[in-house]
């Protein structure tokens, strides 16, 4: 089934370039000679029939992807405005209004839907957040209930836990470690780690943009732009890391490892916990299938336990990305009790 829908795409991705590049080349090469005026009509044609009419025989035939078809529609149309030169183009004034309207009438459809479910996933989510103190696994909960959970949808999850805890975590309350609670980060250089990694940052991004300045003002903008949001990310993955302990729940452990993973794991699915005696370094294939909760540091350290899965769980990572994982590495600031706590819920009857 995947293999069927990689090839679709690539089958549209392949016959999209082609329709692009023939009519550049055409306006671009000389050896074609004089156009004539209509030769912009064709351009539209092939922009907002053409490849519209692709897009729904490769990509858009279920019903409820047809909602994106008019995004292809307005990115044809844009295409071929900056394609076709201004002696070429089509006096059709009409039809950029035509466009435009018909957008316009589709956005107000997809916020007349859209904005009724996401005030009824706030008030979910605002109703439930304080029940693991993790905003991410929270805001999916309640996302999963009014959404379909979508690549999209992920992406956007990623943006605003990344937005959230890079502005809006600072008066958050640290939990202490405690029986249900774990920090993990208070033993290690985590912090100190990226807060190096953000004077850096900052130091390059003077630097460089100063110098791009000088060179091109378009290539200075798009790092300095690249630059504030790495410095985001770093931001809200330390607020994470202070935040988010780790929590065993009556029925499952949840870890966050920094922003850029996470997982549940029901107790019943875990086999056993062991101090760890392992190799340092894993193997590429023993990385693939191990989820590793440690915060990285300037230094790789060992995990204090690792633990074995009855069957594979998938992990969570940035912008929908997920894993299949049998192993989990761990440690904490309070080992002996995490150990211990984590025992008796393995030998509590299910």
């Amino acid at each position: 089934m995947n293999f069927s829908i990689n090839k679709k795409r690539i089958s549209f991705s392949v016959l999209t370039v082609l329709i692009i590049l023939c009519n550049f080349s055409v306006y671009r090469v000389n050896a074609f000679g004089p156009l004539p005026q209509y030769m912009g009509w064709a351009t539209l044609f092939d922009f907002l029939i053409v490849i519209p009419l692709l897009a729904y025989l490769f990509i858009f035939r279920r019903q409820s992807a047809l909602k994106y078809l008019p995004l292809v529609i307005l990115a044809g149309y844009w295409l071929a405005e900056i394609i076709v030169p201004i002696r070429n183009s089509p006096d059709a004034q009409w039809l950029t209004s035509l466009i435009l309207g018909m957008e316009g009438i589709w956005i107000a459809v997809e916020l007349f839907f859209l904005v009724p479910k996401w005030v009824k996933t706030t008030i979910a989510f605002r109703k439930d957040s304080g029940r693991t103190c993790h905003f991410q696994h929270d805001f999916r909960e309640a996302l999963s209930r009014q959404f379909k959970l979508t690549r999209t949808m992920e992406c956007l999850l990623t943006e605003c836990a990344l937005f959230r805890y890079a502005f809006f975590s600072w008066t958050k309350r640290v939990r202490r470690s405690s029986a249900h609670h774990f920090s993990y980060h208070k033993k290690t250089s985590a912090v100190a780690f990226r807060l190096m990694l953000i004077h850096a940052l900052l130091i390059e991004s003077v630097g460089f943009h100063y110098l791009l300045m000088h060179w091109s003002h378009t290539a200075a903008i798009l790092l300095l732009a690249l630059n504030l949001y790495t410095l985001l990310y770093l931001v809200a993955d330390l607020q994470v890391i202070r935040t988010c302990p780790i929590l065993l729940d009556d029925y499952e452990l949840i870890l966050q490892s920094g922003l850029a993973q996470g997982l549940r794991v029901q107790f019943s699915n875990i086999q056993s916990i062991e101090h760890y005696r392992g190799p340092e370094h894993l193997s590429k294939e023993e990385q693939r299938r191990t989820f590793d909760a440690l915060p990285q540091e300037f230094s790789k350290e060992k995990p204090a336990f690792e633990m074995k899965l009855k069957t594979p769980e998938t992990a969570r990572l940035l912008y929908g990305f997920t894993k299949r994982v049998d192993t989990l590495h761990v440690s904490v600031d309070e080992n002996n009790l995490f150990f211990e706590r984590v025992k008796e819920k393995l030998e509590m009857p299910t």
